[in-house]
């Protein structure tokens, strides 16, 4: 099963996602921007 997209979702514990769409790695972002928000300060 190839992955085509990731991104780290937790900085702290650095769990990141993998996916072959587009649509799931969206999802994933936005995870990832949720964590930002509770976290300020620590995402670019």
């Amino acid at each position: 099963m190839p992955f085509f997209y990731w991104v780290t979702v937790n900085l702290d514990t650095g769990e990141t996602k993998f996916s072959e769409t587009l649509a799931e790695h969206a999802r994933y972002v936005a995870e990832y921007q949720a964590w930002c928000a509770d976290n300020p300060g620590r995402c670019l």
